[in-house]
Formats: C-alpha cells, structure tokens, sequence
C-alpha cells in the first residue's frame, strides 16, 4: 500500500471515529436541552453542515492575514463568534428550536467535542503522524522555507528517506535532513560521492548535482579546519541503531559538522531514539504538493 493511500486511510479513519463521537454528544444535548424532533439522522445532517461551515470560514479565514496586532485580536473575536453563531443557527434549522435553545445545545455538544478533538489530535500526533512547518533552507531545493510537511511516525527509514529528529547537540530542537548511512555502515564521502562499506553509492533521481563536500573552505571561505566526518581521514562508523544524516543544502550542519553527540554515541552518529518520523509529503502550499515517500 502507497504511503499516500495508507495516510488517508488512516487520518479518514481517525475523521469519522471523531465525527461519530461528535455527533452523538449533539444527539445528548438535544435531548437535555428538550428540542422536538431529536433523533440519530437530524443530528447526523446537523453535524454534517456544521462541519461543511466550520471548514469553509476556516479556509477563509486563513486567507486572511492581519497587518496589525488589533486586527488580529478582532479577527479572532470574530472567528470565534462565528464558531458559536454558526452552529447554533445550524441547530436551529434542523430542529426548529428557538436561538437560546440551540445555543444552549451547541455549548452542551461543544465541551465533550473539543476534548474528543484534543483526544484524537494527541493520539494521531503521538503515535501516528507529526505535522511541520519547514523554517530552514537545510534541505533546499527539496524543501523551501515555510513548506508544511507531514510525517509518519510508524515508518522505519530508509537510505535517501528525509527525516526529522531531535538534534543529538540539543534535543530541544527538531531537524529535518537525509538519511544517507544505515545502522552497522561506514561511510566515506569523496569527490562529493557518497561511499557505503567502500562501494559508491548512486543518487536516486531528483538528487543528481548534489556534491557533498569535506573540504569545508570550498563552502566557507576563510573557515578554520575542523574535523570534517565522513572524510577519507575520519570514515563515519556507525553502531547498531546510528543513522548518518546530510542536508541537500551542501552548507548544512549535518552529521559531517557535528562536534557534540548524543550520550554514548559518536559526534556523527544520530542515534534511532531521536528519530522522531519519516517525511512523506508536503502538503501546504498546493502549488508544493507531492509525494516525498
């Protein structure tokens, strides 16, 4: 299965388990607020056009961007205000109730949604996928600033897979970069070519042009010599469970930089624990959509 077939499958499973959980909490609070006519289909349309509204003021709102602190905060009142009018006005059709009545609903409806939201978000982001905003250029041209991306927590890596993870220098800080070595590899990079276990290793498609170099004054002019790993001085060996992770961008602090790593592991060396996911697609703004695994 695609991994853009099993991401939908998975996040429009999560959908409708949320949007059932929704839906019966609005069939309770119709029937502790006494609007006539409650039943399971009225409350299944009621929910439906809600959702249909929630999502087209949400696009447009993030159309919208504010040039100063005040029209923010009167555009949140606002959005906020339609988050409740909305809905209750909703109610108020398909149940033929009074406004007060189908406010009172929509308060009732929202308190246990907005914790079965929170639920599911937790759930999806802990266990499942992870969304980013790419603030860097580390992987340009692959990902530009400000890319929104997608990540699979469940994926195991691959060689060429873009990954993010805690950086082993401060785990404070998520970064995103290719992995190029695999757990129990040596890696030599040379003329810009990356060599696996003494064998060149070729680019996949899309990565061709890419050079990654050692000798860093080609790259910083002027730059004091350091330790550069993964030069044919100081070969990359990784352990059990070691990745070795490099940036499209060729200037990018990446493992041949680094000069501090995890505990118990070498500077280079990511270990499999800060591994946080595989990225698989970005998917914001549409005219960047694609498919990265």
């Amino acid at each position: 299965m695609s991994t853009t077939l099993l991401t939908v499958v998975s996040l429009c499973t999560f959908f409708v388990l949320w949007f059932i959980c929704c839906t019966l909490f609005l069939l309770w609070s119709t029937r502790k607020t006494r609007l006539l006519g409650t039943n399971l289909s009225r409350a299944i349309l009621a929910m439906l056009a809600i959702l249909v509204l929630q999502i087209i003021t949400a696009l447009g709102f993030a159309l919208v961007r504010p040039q100063h602190m005040y029209q923010a905060v009167l555009l949140l009142l606002f959005e906020t205000s339609l988050a409740v009018v909305l809905p209750s006005v909703v109610i108020m059709t398909v149940f033929r109730s009074r406004f007060i009545q189908s406010l009172m609903t929509w308060i009732l409806t929202s308190i246990p949604s907005i914790c079965a939201t929170v639920l599911v978000i937790s759930v999806i982001q802990a266990l499942v996928f992870q969304i980013y905003r790419n603030p860097v250029r580390n992987m340009e041209p692959t990902l530009i600033p400000n890319d929104r991306i997608m990540v699979n927590k469940l994926m195991k890596p691959r060689r060429w897979d873009i990954v993010t993870f805690r950086y082993p220098g401060d785990p404070s800080e998520i970064y995103m970069m290719r992995v190029v070595g695999l757990p129990g590899e040596t890696i030599v990079l040379k003329n810009g070519s990356v060599f696996i276990n003494d064998r060149l290793t070729e680019f996949p498609g899309g990565l061709q042009g890419i050079r990654y170099e050692t000798d860093l004054t080609k790259l910083f002019p002027g730059m004091s010599p350091i330790t550069v790993w993964g030069d044919e001085s100081s070969p990359a060996a990784l352990g059990p469970n070691e990745y070795f992770v490099l940036g499209d961008n060729p200037t990018t602090n990446d493992s041949r930089m680094w000069n501090e790593g995890a505990p118990g592991h070498a500077p280079y060396a990511l270990p499999e624990s800060y591994l946080e996911g595989v990225v698989t697609h970005i998917y914001w703004p549409l005219n960047r959509l694609r498919t990265l695994r």
